[in-house]
Parts: C-alpha cells; sequence; structure tokens
C-alpha cells in the first residue's frame, strides 16, 4: 500500500509538472542523483515508472558523483540497479577531494558536501 501511495503521489506532481512544463517545448527534465542505495533507488523507479506512463521527454537520468570516497562496489551496484530499472546512469568526477575540510574528516565531511 505505501508503495502504491508513493507512486500515486509521484504521478499527481509529475502530471501537474507535466500540465505545466518549466522548459522549452514542453520537455520535463528528471534527474535524480543516484546511489544505487534504497532511497535514491525507491525514487528513480519511481520517477522512471511515472515519466514512462506520462511519455516524458527526455527519460530519466540518474547521477552518480565519482571520486575516491565512492567504493568500486558501489559504482558497479549503481551500475546493476540502474540497468535494472531501466534508465541512463551518467557518472561524474566529482572534486570534494579537494577540500580541506573534506579531507580532515572531523565529522564535517557531509557539510563540505553540501555548502557552497
Amino acid at each position: 500500500e505505501l508503495v502504491d501511495n508513493l507512486l500515486r503521489y509521484t504521478q499527481s506532481l509529475m502530471k501537474n509538472a507535466t500540465d505545466n512544463p518549466p522548459t522549452e517545448n514542453n520537455h520535463m527534465h528528471h534527474i535524480i542523483a543516484f546511489s544505487g542505495g534504497i532511497d535514491s533507488s525507491v525514487v528513480t523507479a519511481l520517477v522512471h515508472e511515472v515519466s514512462s506512463s506520462l511519455s516524458c521527454s527526455p527519460p530519466v537520468k540518474a547521477v552518480l558523483g565519482l571520486s575516491p570516497a565512492v567504493p568500486t562496489d558501489q559504482i558497479r551496484l549503481a551500475e546493476q540497479v540502474a540497468a535494472h530499472i531501466g534508465v541512463h546512469l551518467e557518472q561524474i568526477p566529482t572534486t570534494e577531494g579537494n577540500d580541506e575540510m573534506y579531507i580532515a574528516n572531523d565529522g564535517r565531511a557531509c557539510l563540505a558536501c553540501k555548502t557552497p
């Protein structure tokens, strides 16, 4: 029941966006920060399902940030999950390893990634 409710809610949000598209030529862009974990996988699957049912173009794109902090197994998992869902996975190099606060890893590493 929870998944059905989430699917209906996602459909209503995307239907509203489709009726009032914010981009040129009525194209919707659904780009999701993707790790292959449960949260991003459920969101990606829901958006992909609804996007497909509404014939949205371009299709959903999952994006994975790559750095030495991301284990190879996590990258493979993300690739497998994205393929299973049926979405394109774009892998983009990130540079958080150049940030002194991130490197110090004094418990504020996430803060370094989430602030300008």
